[in-house]
């Protein structure tokens, strides 16, 4: 049992620590950049085409990034998870996550599979199961897939109304245990087709909006003739006021002249007025003028005796004269 041990110690106050490394710059954001896109075909650099790799919990909680090994094409942490472009692996109680960061407000359509790796060495592997989560809600459970010798594959189909800056995040769980979880996910994200028909169906609202401005002017006239004819009233001219408009300027200039206003009274007065002597009219009928006259061409014929009548036409007008007196 013989040996040998050797020791030194030394003052360290006034070493430095090790400088710790720092984190992968993220890229800057592309203007350009649309909600067409796929895993495979962006897969590198953190941030590149809205994507961003690393591990999370098992409910898509605390996303975490993973650093990128550029040499080998994968984001790992310590073995697991481990993430490549047609490889994936969780691990160490992570999921391993694939992040998308959303372009643009629309409609999006995301669609692709996931692979579960044939297992024929492990018997108490359990599997794997993905989720698709939308700002940290989850909108798919693919199920688990569980230890088969053959590969087994299951694919997905999903349309989300998104707008910028939504956050999708694809999570690969490892179940009770990392046995043997090897994988492989394919997405591919694009512009949805119903996009067009919202695009139409927003044509027709506009379309439709524009009939009804077209069909309101006309409702407007209506009301402005209908408040002229109310204008005439000095009882409504409050009201006609509030609803008159400059455009119907034109339209007091008509209904100012008053004293149009101020005559009707006077023609309704002199109509009393003519009531009022008419009154008396029947007392005349009453009159025995025409009796008289009638008596008189009576008397006519008395006058057969030669009388001139000449003479008789002063006597009556005496009694006329009378008459008017009476």
């Amino acid at each position: 049992d013989g040996g040998r041990l050797a020791v030194t110690i030394s003052d360290a106050s006034g070493t430095e620590p090790d400088p710790e490394p720092e984190p992968d710059p993220e890229p800057e954001p592309d203007p350009d950049r649309t909600n067409n896109t796929s895993l495979a075909g962006s897969f590198g650099e953190q941030g590149n085409d809205g994507w961003n790799y690393g591990m999370c919990e098992w409910d898509g909680a605390g996303f975490e990034t993973l650093t990128y090994d550029a040499d080998n094409n994968r984001y790992y942490n310590s073995g697991k998870p481990e993430l490549k472009a047609d490889f994936v692996e969780p691990g160490n109680g992570k999921n391993a996550a694939y992040q998308w960061t959303v372009a643009q407000d629309g409609t999006i359509n995301v669609k692709g599979e996931y692979t579960k790796f044939a297992n024929s060495e492990d018997g108490n592997a359990d599997g794997t199961c993905v989720r698709i989560f939308v700002n940290g809600a989850e909108k798919k459970w693919l199920g688990t897939i569980g230890n088969f010798a053959d590969e087994q594959t299951v694919t997905f189909d999903e349309t989300y109304e998104v707008s910028k800056g939504d956050v999708i995040l694809f999570a690969v769980n490892p179940e009770s245990n990392d046995s043997y979880d090897g994988g492989r996910l394919s997405v591919t994200i694009s512009e949805s087709d119903s996009k067009a028909g919202s695009d139409t169906a927003s044509n027709s609202k506009a379309k439709t909006a524009k009939k009804k401005k077209k069909e309101e002017p006309a409702e407007e006239d209506v009301i402005t003739e209908e408040t002229s004819e109310e204008e005439k009233d000095p009882e409504i001219e409050p009201e006609t006021e509030e609803t008159a408009d400059e455009e119907a300027e034109p339209e007091k200039d008509e209904t100012q002249e008053e004293p149009s206003e101020t005559v009707m009274p006077e023609t309704t007065e002199p109509e009393s007025t003519e009531i009022v002597e008419t009154e008396p009219e029947p007392e005349t009928e009453f009159v025995p003028e025409e009796a008289v006259v009638e008596e008189a061409p009576a008397e006519e014929p008395v006058q057969e005796s030669g009388s001139e009548e000449p003479e008789q036409y002063p006597e009556a007008e005496p009694e006329e004269k009378t008459e008017q007196e009476g």
